[in-house]
């Protein structure tokens, strides 16, 4: 504040200077937009760890390529990331999961299937019980309104359990407590009230106390309009989103701050998607991702995938070039004539579609056990935690994209040298060991770069080509007007 001088001399006022120190800003926050198993799918969440992923949203899932990104941030540095869960709700069945516990109507905490191996049970202390009795008294409601709710995932086997809860007015509220704690259920039921869920049967302690059910209460399922599904096909419209309501890509702007932006597209007929009769060629494919990227109007990003999203990425660089600044190809389908398919059986480019549809059906077709069997002997690299889900993943497949796999599904892959030739934009090749199943070969690799190369050579000879006419043409400019 001013200095108030009361008699002659120097005085010193210390006053705020109009420079302003210039403060570091993060530049390794990443917005990821994509499917999850479970976790809030209307606010972007914040996490520092793949811990804090797995908490909240379930964890690696083979079907849910997100799972992959975001563990793979982390483990290459990555400090701190936001999460975009997007769910699309499925006509005719629910999206979230539903517990009808007498008097206490719960419902899954968020949407997805994972709700439906949850169970609840409710427990009630004797009324005569002196330490329910004092909490009673200090929460001013009867000794009878208090209960104990206990929830089990089965999914994960994580179990919460809520002591001394009331449907009535107090600081033990069922609704509020479950939502400030409870990463597994919500009440529904309508609070206060002065109705007190109903106890189970048995005890905790039981062994089938998760599997009866007067001892505790399982997910609804009577009817298909019930039962929780995975999220619909994610299309254009649900990645964009609402800006007005602040859904799919307008979610990151309730947040502060992001420098990078990584987008898992949800291809057709691929993981959990909803799949059915359609176009599954591979120009459709790449047309999809050409189309979710003028929705969003994304500035040419950097485009990438693994296998068949190899594939599409691999097209999309090809054949929309404007679209895209970089592409990286992890193990694409780049076979060169007489090579295998990871294994001794030789195949031409142009019938991987039909062998891959053939094994698919087949493992389709036949028990679980036996094609786990078959594709144990046919890949003895593979570690047993991941040939298991890598399996289901291929059961899932239906008919109409097994049907399109023996035709147009693969057709980039009978010639792919031809379509590296077209890639303009920077290419990163990612590939594995051969001997351990992975697609690309050193000796492919090596003819993929050099074939991009000369692309790249040709390009810059046509440019030093067109400069050198530029710069006659000027010079003849320059002679008629006398400069």
């Amino acid at each position: 504040m001013p200095v108030q001088p009361t008699y002659p001399g120097v005085y010193i006022e210390e006053l705020p200077s109009g420079v302003r120190t210039i403060t570091g800003v993060a530049t390794s926050i990443t917005g990821f937009l994509g499917k999850a198993v479970r976790g809030p799918a209307d606010q972007p969440v914040t996490i520092t760890s793949f811990s804090d992923y797995e908490r909240i949203f379930g964890g690696l899932h083979r079907d849910m390529t997100l799972s992959y990104a975001v563990r793979d941030f982390f483990l290459n540095g990555g400090g701190q990331a936001v999460i975009v869960r997007l769910y699309k709700a499925t006509a005719g069945s629910a999206a979230k999961a539903t517990y009808e516990v007498p008097n206490l109507t719960l419902q899954a905490a968020s949407e997805g299937a994972w709700g439906m191996q949850v169970r609840a049970r409710v427990e009630k202390k004797s009324v005569t019980d002196p330490n329910l009795i004092a909490v009673a008294t200090r929460l001013g409601v009867a000794p009878a309104d208090l209960f104990d709710l206990i929830v089990r995932d089965g999914g994960t086997g994580i179990t919460e359990t809520f002591l001394n809860l009331t449907t009535k007015e107090s600081a033990r509220r069922a609704d509020r407590v479950l939502l400030a704690e409870s990463n597994l259920v919500r009440v529904t039921t309508t609070m206060p009230s002065n109705s007190s869920p109903t106890a189970h049967a048995g005890t905790s302690a039981d062994a089938d106390v998760w599997t009866s059910t007067t001892k505790s209460t399982p997910a609804k399922n009577a009817a298909p309009a019930d039962i929780a599904v995975e999220s619909a096909v994610l299309d254009a419209a649900a990645y964009k989103g609402s800006q007005t309501g602040k859904t799919g890509l307008y979610q990151l702007e309730k947040i502060d701050l992001f420098n990078l932006l990584c987008i898992l597209p949800d291809a057709r007929g691929h993981g959990k998607s909803a799949s059915g009769q359609g176009d599954y060629s591979t120009r459709q494919r790449v047309a999809d991702l050409a189309g979710l990227i003028e929705a969003l109007k994304l500035d040419r990003p950097v485009v990438g995938g693994h296998s068949m999203g190899a594939d599409t990425a691999m097209g999309l660089a090809a054949e929309y070039p404007h679209l895209t600044r970089g592409v990286f190809l992890e193990d694409p389908p780049i076979i060169l004539p007489g090579e295998s398919l990871g294994g001794d059986q030789v195949i031409n480019p142009d019938e991987i579609g039909k062998m891959m549809a053939k094994y698919m059906r087949m493992f389709k077709l036949m028990p679980r056990f036996v094609a786990l069997n078959m594709a144990r002997k046919g890949m003895p690299t593979y570690p047993d935690d991941e040939i298991q889900p890598w399996l289901d993943s291929k059961r899932r497949v239906s008919f109409d994209f097994l049907k399109a796999m023996g035709g147009a599904l693969m057709e980039f892959a009978a010639a792919p040298l031809d379509v590296i030739r077209k890639i303009q934009s920077p290419v990163l090749l990612i590939i594995g060991d051969k001997a351990k199943m992975s697609i690309v070969s050193p000796e492919a690799a090596q003819k993929a770069a050099e074939w991009n190369t000369e692309r790249a050579r040709m390009q810059n000879e046509n440019a030093i080509k067109y400069q050198a006419w530029l710069n006659a043409k000027k010079a003849e400019a320059a002679l008629i007007w006398g400069e």
